[in-house]
């Protein structure tokens, strides 16, 4: 499941997208909507969103400006504007695609199942990374661990858990620098 965000000045076209995505692209979970940089800026903070679907020009900034706030983003950004003369910035922003206003249905759906292809990789590789840093050294306690959640999958290094709680079928991994991690796993 793609977990996605629409961030778009214009309410139309927030809609016209909602409405393709939830036609046609069923592997897709809309998870909020934002009209603008500082908006969309605490959406993808409260959200951790798998895929942004983003306007270039907004009423308080573009989308590039959104962009400059995550150096290291862990989504994948798809740009859908009426300019199509900043493909070519959008690209260099790491933009998995660049779609054209009025949006053409088959182009979204392409530009989705392009990213949800590419968030399988990443997930094999991470989950490869972990496997080969840990082999690295047989005889030592394992460095790293994957913790996947509904959301995505983290490559955790072990010393950074600060402790694990466990609720049912829950567990909440505490990490330094107050984060936290709730995966579907028992303690066993």
């Amino acid at each position: 499941m793609l977990r996605t965000v629409i961030i778009d000045d214009e309410k139309k076209a927030r809609e016209a997208i909602r409405l393709v995505l939830d036609i046609y692209c069923e592997k897709v979970k809309i998870i909020g909507e934002a009209d603008g940089v500082q908006s969309g800026f605490d959406l993808i903070n409260g959200t951790f969103p798998d895929l942004v679907l983003l306007d270039v020009k907004m009423q308080d900034g573009s989308g590039f400006d959104l962009l400059k706030k995550f150096p290291e983003p862990e989504f994948i950004p798809i740009f859908i504007t009426a300019y199509n003369h900043y493909a070519i910035k959008a690209f260099k922003y790491s933009a998995l695609d660049y779609l054209v206003k009025p949006v053409d249905p088959d182009e979204l759906v392409q530009a989705v199942n392009k990213a949800e292809k590419y968030t399988e990789k990443k997930d094999i590789y991470t989950k490869i990374e972990a496997l080969n840093v840990n082999i690295a050294d047989k005889f030592s306690e394992p460095k790293k661990i994957v913790l996947k959640t509904e959301q995505s999958i983290f490559l955790i290094d072990v010393s950074d858990i600060v402790n694990c709680e466990s609720d049912g079928n829950y567990t909440t991994f505490y990490l330094k620098k107050d984060k936290k991690i709730v995966v579907s796993k028992i303690i066993k």
